[in-house]
C-alpha cells in the first residue's frame, strides 16, 4: 500500500516492498489463563528501535492488552496466519537465509517449533493460506543471489520454484486464493536490464504461469472470494489492471485471451488493486480531466471515483467488513488518512500514511509519524484514536489478513 505509499515501490516479498523487521531470541513464558485471548481479531506487530532491537507483540483487540511474544536484537520477519499461528526468521536478511520458526500464540502448551532444524532448511515466511494448511516460505539459493520459493504443509516441504525462467529467482510476493491456489510474483532483479516480473500459480499439484508475458511487469495478483484473480500489468511504460476468471485454460495455462482488461478509459496510476467484494475492485487512477490520483471501484460495467478528493492525490484504500472504508493522501506536505461510512461520508480524518489496515470487528490500524524518524502505529475503534506502539519501523498484520507497514525505506 509510502514517501509515496508502499505500494508505489518495487516490492520484494508481500503485496508491498519495505524493509521488514527485525529479531531473534527467546519466546516469553507464561501459563494458559495469562496467555489466551478472547475470540475478536488479534494484532501480530513488531516494533524496531535502532538502539534496542525488535520486539514481537501480540494485541488483543477485545482485551485492549499488549503481549511480548518474543524480543532480540536481531532481524526479524513474520507473518501472522488466520488460524493464529505466526511464522518468523530470525538472523535474517533480503541476501541472507534467517532461521524459520512457527509459533502458536493462542495456545500456550504448544512449543515453539523450529522448522529450520526440522526440515534442515533455512529461509523467510511468505504468507499463510487461509486455511492455514500451508506456508509459503522462501530460500536463498548458495548464498544468493537466486532464491527458491517452498510450500510446508506440517510435515514437509515442496519446492515449487518455476521451471525454465528467464532469470534467477530473486524474490517473491505472494497471495492465497480461498480454495487454496497460491498466486506468486517473481522476481528476477531490479534494473532495466533483468528479466521482467512474472506471476506464477501454483494450484496445489504443479506451478505454471499466468501472465505468460515476457516483455512485460506483471506484479500484485489479488484474489477475489470467487476464485477471480486481478493483477497490474507495466506495458510500453503503461499500467494496466487485468482480471483473469480463474477457470479458463489453453493446454494447462491461462487463457490469455479470456483476461479482461479493467478501466481501459483510465490512466491506472499503480498495478495494486484490492478487492471490496467479490464484485467490486478498487485501485487508484485519474481520468483525462483529473489533476490528482483518485480512487476508483469498477464493478465490472461502470466506475465510481469514490474519494472525491480533487485537490489531492489519493491511494492506499482498504475496506472493512462492515462498509466502512479508509484511505491516505500523498505527495502533499500534510498527508492524511480518511475513513468513510457506507454512504461515503467522511466520519474520521487524521494526520496518516501508508495503506491502513482493518480487523475483522472494525478496528482500524494506521502509521503516523511523531517526528521526521519515529512512527505511531495508531488503532481507531469508531470512538477514540490510541497509540499501540512507537518505533523507528513497524510491522503489524491482523489475524485477518491485513497489514501495513510503517517505514521510512
Amino acid at each position: 500500500m509510502q514517501n509515496g505509499l508502499v505500494w508505489m515501490k518495487t516490492p520484494v516479498i508481500l503485496c508491498f516492498s519495505l524493509a521488514f523487521l527485525l529479531i531473534s531470541g527467546a519466546a516469553s513464558t507464561g501459563n494458559s489463563q495469562e496467555n489466551a485471548v478472547s475470540d475478536v481479531d488479534t494484532l501480530a506487530y513488531s516494533a524496531f528501535d535502532y538502539d534496542d532491537g525488535t520486539t514481537l507483540y501480540l494485541y488483543d483487540a477485545g482485551r485492549d492488552e499488549n503481549k511480548m511474544l518474543y524480543q532480540s536484537k536481531d532481524r526479524l520477519h513474520f507473518v501472522f496466519g488466520s488460524q493464529g499461528r505466526i511464522a518468523f526468521s530470525t538472523e535474517w536478511t533480503w541476501e541472507n537465509n534467517g532461521k524459520l520458526f512457527v509459533m502458536d500464540p493462542t495456545d500456550p502448551d504448544q512449543p515453539l517449533v523450529n522448522l529450520s532444524r526440522e526440515l534442515d532448511i533455512t529461509g523467510y515466511p511468505l504468507g499463510w493460506s487461509g486455511d492455514g494448511s500451508y506456508l509459503a516460505f522462501a530460500s536463498v539459493v548458495n548464498g544468493g543471489p537466486q532464491q527458491a520459493i517452498y510450500i510446508w504443509d506440517g510435515i514437509t516441504a515442496i519446492d515449487i520454484t518455476p521451471q525454465h525462467t528467464p532469470g534467477n529467482p530473486q524474490g517473491f510476493d505472494v497471495a492465497w486464493s480461498p480454495d487454496g491456489r497460491l498466486a506468486f510474483t517473481v522476481w528476477f532483479g531490479y534494473s532495466n536490464l533483468d528479466p521482467r516480473s512474472e506471476i506464477y500459480i501454483w494450484d496445489g499439484q504443479v506451478t505454471f504461469n499466468l501472465s505468460q508475458s515476457a516483455d512485460a511487469v506483471d506484479r500484485d495478483p489479488a484474489w477475489n472470494g470467487r476464485g477471480e484473480l486481478a493483477f497490474g500489468s507495466t506495458q510500453e511504460n503503461e499500467y494496466i489492471l487485468l482480471l483473469w476468471d480463474g477457470t479458463s485454460y489453453v493446454d494447462g495455462s491461462p487463457d490469455v485471451s479470456s483476461f479482461t482488461r479493467i478501466a481501459s478509459q483510465l490512466h491506472i496510476y499503480s498495478s495494486y488493486s484490492t478487492w471490496v467484494n467479490d464484485e467490486l475492485l478498487a485501485f487508484a487512477a485519474y481520468a483525462p480531466q483529473d489533476t490528482h490520483v483518485q480512487i476508483y471501484v469498477w464493478d465490472r460495467q461502470t466506475l465510481t471515483d469514490m474519494s472525491q478528493n480533487p485537490d489531492s492525490h489519493n491511494g492506499g484504500s482498504g475496506w472493512s467488513q462492515d462498509g466502512y472504508w479508509a484511505f491516505v493522501t500523498f505527495f502533499s506536505n500534510q498527508q492524511r488518512l480518511y475513513v468513510r461510512d457506507a454512504q461515503n461520508s467522511t466520519v474520521f480524518e487524521a494526520r496518516g500514511q501508508y495503506i491502513p489496515a482493518w480487523s475483522s470487528e472494525g478496528s482500524l490500524i494506521f502509521c503516523s509519524r511523531n517526528d521526521p524518524s519515529r512512527w505511531n502505529l495508531l488503532r481507531w475503534d469508531h470512538a477514540s484514536v490510541s497509540i499501540l506502539a512507537e518505533g523507528d519501523e513497524i510491522f503489524a498484520q491482523w489475524r485477518s489478513g491485513q497489514m501495513t507497514v510503517c517505514s521510512n525505506g
